[in-house]
């Protein structure tokens, strides 16, 4: 399944799934995902769907609001500051279907209960699941970014933990040529999966890219110096991925631990076996 992040790249991830506030949820946790940026940014669907329902009037906080059918599960954005999809519509992954609202400034009567612009983005469960949830009037909401990367995307071929004592930043690309222009940070001991490794010749630079929903990476190594330890991902050895899919031939690494000293080689040899799964 195709899968994209839910508005614009650069947006900021502001609250997680499930955090704990009695006085604004009704059932105490946070049923979604908050990211924000300026009223008007589009909003697209993650995945590939119908549209179920679409909701122009405030009901249950969520403001003006849209639910996407995906099969087994659905997705819901809310806080939105215009519709731009009808009911029964098909959409695929990264299509447009609103724009972001939830600024009680600027005089919209239909923001649903918001302190500042941003989407409210849910994954819910058409049935009850077996992982952390939280009910909500539309189903069953379960860790929306978890979840997507857990079912409908590759699986990592690392998994990393952050060694820097100052953590590390999360960029939109792998470099760090503009000083801030990053998305966020990883605190020490952060532990994450990583979809790819790039080295960048004649610099010194190891990068990795996060399993996200949206493109992030992270330096791994400079010159030696270490921010980043690696491991096999949960589940068994790093794989090597072909066509996007799974293959049935991984890279066999004799230790959990991948010293960074050897992960040049490393690379290399994920590169030919690439080439020879094609």
């Amino acid at each position: 399944m195709n899968l994209a992040f839910p508005t614009i790249q650069r947006a900021r991830v502001i609250q997680g799934f499930g955090n704990w506030n009695p006085k604004m949820y009704p059932g105490g946790r946070h049923m979604g995902i908050d990211i924000a940026a300026n009223v008007g940014t589009p909003i697209y669907a993650t995945c590939p769907g119908v549209v179920q329902d679409v909701q122009l009037v405030n009901l249950h906080g969520y403001g003006r609001h849209v639910i996407i059918q995906h099969g087994d599960f659905k997705t819901l954005y809310a806080h939105l500051h215009k519709v731009l999809v009808v009911e029964d519509q098909t959409v695929e992954a990264g299509a447009v279907i609103g724009e972001m609202g939830g600024d009680p400034s600027d005089g919209d009567p239909i923001d649903g209960a918001s302190t500042g612009p941003h989407l409210h983005w849910e994954v819910l469960s058409n049935k009850q699941p077996d992982v952390d949830f939280v009910k909500t009037p539309y189903g069953w909401a379960v860790d929306g970014f978890a979840y997507l990367l857990k079912y409908f995307a590759p699986r990592p071929i690392f998994t990393g933990k952050v060694v820097e004592n100052s953590g590390i930043r999360v960029r939109p690309v792998p470099s760090d040529a503009i000083k801030n222009d990053y998305f966020d940070s990883f605190s020490p001991g952060r532990i994450f999966e990583i979809a790819d490794i790039k080295a960048v010749d004649g610099k010194g630079y190891v990068w990795a890219r996060v399993n996200a929903l949206r493109i992030e990476w992270v330096c791994v190594e400079y010159q030696k110096r270490k921010y980043v330890e690696l491991s096999a991902p949960a589940g068994g050895q790093p794989s090597v991925e072909s066509g996007g899919k799974e293959s049935d031939q991984s890279a066999v690494i004799s230790e959990k631990l991948i010293r960074l000293d050897e992960l040049d080689g490393m690379i290399r040899y994920m590169q030919a076996r690439r080439k020879e799964l094609k």
